[in-house]
């Protein structure tokens, strides 16, 4: 107890210090209780109301006629204990000195024991924090996968706190941490929490999200419970803290009701070890989370490489080349080139939405579609109408979608037809680069509904015109102060350069845009195809 040894003190300060005018002296610590009297017993009745009264610090009080000095002891701003004096008659300022002079020594013998109850207390809080760290540090070598770490780590977290149960809940986008959260782990019967579901950040989840610190909710019936995912009416308290990288929330932790607890709530020293675990917890699942995501996007990434043509056909009077300039992330990006038996020349360039394998999976599927579709002899826009419905089941389920641009080029009848699904305007670039036009949409992205009609258009061109097709990637490219390439400059390049050949070109557009956007890396990966028609040769003309 804290004045254990300030008695002791006390007891021998009073016989080397006692005068005449003092029939006694009491201590009481800070919750009453007695620790030593010496001199004339205080009544009980009279220390209870004495101890029960808000006094100052140093103070002469009156009960039932008898004076009493009541000196209050404290330590870094909390009581202690009190001293209680009964004088015999009036108090001289000598002896008021020496009753001033015990109370000091006795309140710093007091101080030292408190300090050593909190240190001894903290020691053994720091104890199990470094105890439950080092779990948490071999759990980190005997699992394969960020999810399985989520589940050891929450397991050891929930039996070291005693608590009924609780949850790790993931954001599931790296990109957009506002999406629905994912719980990659649970312990105990939580009503609706199952590993693998979905929850939608909002309640305590968006709390956190906002402020990047913990929550500590002592009574859950004072909340809205029935708008909180993390709650149920069986919920008494709820622990939670952040998994940060950097200033980001990507995670939280969650614990529900103290079991050894009458009222299940959790203490100081609960919410020590729980943001201990979160923040040694979060370096590691966060750790495992990226080098999965990284093998994730380079096997993306071979998945994209994979599918570019290995060859492009050059239809007659004609220069065809590709360009994929890949950036730090998987993207949606393809295109795909044929040519029909009589010369006629195919392209095709997409994007799918997201940056993620999934989105790369999509896009190959989306390929053997565009590569099926286009053998058929039919418009392109019958064809890009079928492959909507194709697929609208995949996209729509993934929360996806498409956009698109279809060419078809006959150079013996130097017609382009086109159809395109909510893509990027294409560039056409006539009349030796004085002329700019831009190739608009014709239908919206394939996705978006499950029935929807393309339209077609077309377009004559002559020797020395250019047609690029392109994804955003490349005219969203920006500088550090977020300025993006654009289209205008796209366009510029193109005019510009429109003596050289096909690959020359491409060339010149993917050093401008590095140029353009010095080291900042690009966030997208940017696809083109450039076709370009060229003068009929002196046999062709004969």
């Amino acid at each position: 107890m804290t004045l254990t040894a300030a008695s002791s003190t006390l007891r021998e300060l009073h016989q080397a210090l006692t005068t005449a005018h003092f029939e006694g002296v009491a201590l009481y610590d800070a919750e009453g209780g007695a620790m030593w009297s010496d001199g004339a017993p205080l009544a009980v009745e009279a220390a209870a109301w004495i101890l029960d009264e808000a006094v100052e610090p140093e103070e002469s009080v009156v009960h039932q006629g008898r004076q009493y000095l009541v000196q209050t002891l404290e330590a870094y701003g909390e009581r202690i204990g009190r001293l209680i004096w009964q004088p015999t008659g009036p108090v001289s300022d000598a002896e008021l000195n020496k009753t001033r002079l015990i109370r000091q020594l006795v309140q710093r013998i007091g101080t030292l024991d408190y300090e050593l109850d909190n240190l001894s207390s903290e020691l053994a809080e720091t104890y199990e924090s470094i105890h439950l760290l080092c779990d948490v540090a071999q759990a980190s070598t005997r699992t394969t996968s960020a999810q399985q770490l989520c589940q050891v780590l929450l397991e050891d977290l929930v039996r070291q706190v005693k608590s009924r149960g609780g949850a790790i809940l993931m954001a599931e986008s790296h990109q957009n941490l506002t999406d629905s959260w994912k719980i990659a782990a649970t312990v105990g019967e939580l009503p609706d929490w199952r590993a693998g579901g979905r929850v939608s950040p909002v309640g305590i989840l968006q709390q956190i999200f906002e402020s990047g610190q913990g929550v500590l909710v002592d009574s859950v019936a004072q909340t809205n419970a029935d708008q909180d995912p993390l709650l149920d009416q069986a919920t008494h308290s709820v622990l939670a803290a952040p998994l940060l990288a950097g200033d980001q929330v990507h995670g939280v932790l969650v614990l529900v009701d103290r079991l050894d607890e009458e009222s299940q709530a959790f203490d100081s020293r609960d919410r020590q070890i729980v943001d201990a675990t979160a923040t040694q917890g979060a370096a590691m699942i966060l750790g495992m989370r990226l080098a999965e995501y990284s093998k994730e996007m380079e096997i993306g990434r071979k998945i994209q490489q994979s599918l570019l043509p290995s060859e492009i056909p050059q239809p007659v009077r004609t220069q065809v080349a590709g360009l994929c300039a890949m950036a730090r992330v998987v993207g949606g990006d393809f295109y795909d080139v044929g040519l029909t038996e009589d010369g006629v020349f195919q392209a095709v360039i997409a994007d799918v939405s997201g940056h993620d394998l999934g989105s790369a999976l999509l896009m190959s599927s989306a390929r053997a579609q565009f590569h099926s579709e286009l053998r058929h002899k039919c418009s392109l826009g019958e064809a890009a109408s079928r492959l909507n419905a194709q697929l609208y089941k995949d996209l729509s389920g993934a929360g996806l979608f498409l956009t698109y641009f279809l060419i078809q080029w006959d150079p013996t009848s130097e017609t382009l037809q086109y159809a395109s699904g909510g893509h990027n305007p294409a560039l056409l670039i006539q009349k030796n680069g004085t002329e700019v036009h831009s190739l608009e949409a014709t239908g919206m992205p394939a996705g978006v509904v499950p029935v929807a009609k393309i339209g077609q258009e077309h377009r004559g061109l002559e020797a020395g015109d250019l047609c690029l097709l392109y994804t955003d990637g490349l005219t969203e490219a920006a500088r550090p102060d977020g300025e993006m390439f654009g289209e205008e400059r796209l366009a510029r390049v193109l005019q510009d350069n429109h003596s050289l050949s096909a690959t020359e070109i491409l060339s010149r557009i993917e050093a401008e845009i590095r140029h353009f956007t010095g080291e900042q890396v690009l966030q997208d990966d940017g696809t083109a195809v450039l076709v370009k028609v060229l003068a009929p040769t002196v046999d062709q003309t004969e």
